[in-house]
């Protein structure tokens, strides 16, 4: 099922077995040439490095930080934090480190609070998009719903609220939940999968523009989807990424005699974002990568473009993004004895993960002809998630 929907903004959102814990230079003796800052939520605080070309990390001076609620973000001049109901902004110092926290906003104040307290947030350049769920949209049981809301984080720090866009279900007892939106690359659309509540087989894809109304795009029949074998039709996962260049990855399935029929493996098709939005395929199922699903996973494109990196177990598969054309394959799993449960890349050909198992961060340098881990990774600090601003 498809319904009208409306987002109230400008829509600007592993290598090897473990090695033994590293210890993490002093800020005295930091490399002189920063590429990134990594903030990584531990149990102790925010931990903020800084990254030298290599990959090598070293600790900025005051870390670990105090902050509330669990990381959002960085755009380089505020820090931002998600609460049960709060959205926190904190300056950001020149060379990384989280000052005092400037302000804070209540979500309950605004519309959309009535889906209930939040469950994740995106940050997208100075733009803070807020996911709400599990509460009655009555308080009686009547109803249920999600909602986004959206705040912009000026340079003074203080969230402003900019709209909200309801998601109801059919089902009064049923939550149909969205995924957290992910941005076209030049930040004009996102894309959400919206799993329906009231029991259907398949999920579909909604699509947002600023400030106008939902072109709600759903993949089936082939309608925008790739091209599939015979008597068979492409459906949607949460996983997606998108690149700079207005490309969107996603992981599909195909199912024969849709809806709910058997259902064959995952492959990652390409898609190009139109001017309104759309997305148009012309991947076939010959030509696009089977891969693995294991659960909760991860997707992320390089700041380049060019490859595309994939959770799988106890690991990560790298690809090569190729734009509009199939993606291919690039590595096998590089394993981490352990699930990645974040990651993020910097500009300089690095992806940072954090291995949920061990609390380890690791460090890779790649390019579309190697994968590498860094000297020194991977950093044993108790990591619990990453976020990365790049200079």
């Amino acid at each position: 099922m498809t319904r009208p929907l409306q987002l109230f903004v400008c829509l600007a959102t592993l290598a090897g077995a473990a090695l033994a814990q590293t210890t993490i230079e002093p800020a005295f003796n930091r490399p002189s040439t920063t590429v990134a800052y990594i903030y990584v939520q531990t149990t102790k605080g925010v931990k903020v490095y800084d990254a030298s070309s290599l990959g090598k990390l070293t600790e900025v001076s005051g870390s670990p930080f105090k902050t509330t609620g669990a990381m959002i973000g960085s755009n380089g001049t505020h820090f931002i934090t998600l609460g049960t109901d709060y959205v926190h902004s904190y300056p950001v110092a020149s060379n990384g480190a989280i000052e005092e926290q400037a302000s804070e906003i209540d979500t309950r104040s605004y519309s959309g609070a009535n889906c209930g307290t939040t469950r994740g947030g995106v940050l997208f350049g100075q733009d803070v998009y807020v996911a709400l769920t599990n509460a009655a949209k009555d308080g009686a049981g009547t109803g249920v719903c999600d909602a986004l809301q959206t705040f912009r984080v000026p340079n003074t720090g203080t969230p402003a609220f900019l709209g909200s866009t309801v998601f109801d279900t059919d089902d009064p007892f049923v939550v149909g939940t969205i995924t957290l939106p992910v941005l076209s690359g030049n930040g004009a659309f996102a894309y959400a999968v919206e799993a329906e509540g009231h029991g259907a087989c398949e999920d579909t894809i909604a699509t947002f523009a600023g400030n106008s109304s939902v072109l709600d795009l759903t993949i089936f029949g082939g309608e925008i989807g790739p091209i599939a074998e015979q008597n068979q039709l492409y459906f949607p996962t949460p996983l997606m990424a998108t690149d700079a260049s207005n490309h969107l990855a996603m992981v599909m399935f195909s199912e024969a005699t849709a809806p709910c029929g058997a259902s064959f493996p995952p492959q990652i098709a390409s898609f190009t974002v139109g001017s309104k939005g759309e997305l148009t395929s012309t991947n076939t199922f010959e030509n696009m990568p089977v891969v693995e699903m294991t659960g909760n996973q991860l997707m992320n494109i390089s700041p380049s473009g060019e490859v595309l990196a994939l959770t799988v177990g106890s690991g990560i598969q790298f690809f090569h993004f190729n734009g509009a054309e199939p993606v291919t394959k690039f590595t096998g799993t590089i394993g981490t004895t352990g699930r990645i449960v974040s990651m993020r890349w910097d500009n300089s050909n690095h992806l940072y993960a954090v291995n949920g198992a061990s609390g380890k961060l690791h460090v890779y340098t790649v390019t579309p002809a190697s994968v590498v881990e860094a000297a020194g990774s991977p950093y044993a600090i108790g990591a619990e998630g990453v976020t990365v601003v790049s200079k």
